[in-house]
């Protein structure tokens, strides 16, 4: 099970994809890394456009620069005007993230498998 446990790991921690990788099934592997970079990206997007406007706010003295009021402001806007689009968005990668783990790990055992049987 060396092989499998190496992937699901590495597609926990390091990115989706990279334990597909390191099974050679580049084409999968890379398709994970891809799709995990689009919503990745989308929701850089979104808070990068809640603190420009929050600084915006601050910039036009509507909210005063205290620590405690931005970080209500932040947690009030976790992801800018379109939060449906953010959390759609968080609920894909998640589910790209265990779906990546999960069949890494398949992979792997099935290629443990094969390497058992042909040892024996």
């Amino acid at each position: 099970m060396q092989n499998a446990t190496i992937a699901a790991i590495l597609s926990a921690f390091l990115f989706p994809g990279s334990g597909h990788l390191m099974l050679k099934r580049k084409a999968m592997g890379w398709a994970l890394v891809g799709l995990s970079l689009v919503p990745t990206c989308y929701l850089i997007y979104s808070i990068s456009l809640t603190v420009i406007k929050l600084f915006t706010l601050i910039e036009k003295q509507i909210l005063v620069p205290d620590l405690g009021v931005m970080a209500g402001y932040l947690w009030d806007h976790p992801f800018g005007d379109n939060p449906e689009m953010s959390y759609y968005a968080l609920g894909f990668a998640i589910l790209l993230w265990l779906f990546a783990i999960v069949d890494a790990y398949r992979i792997g055992y099935q290629l443990d498998e094969r390497t058992n049987k042909h040892n024996s």
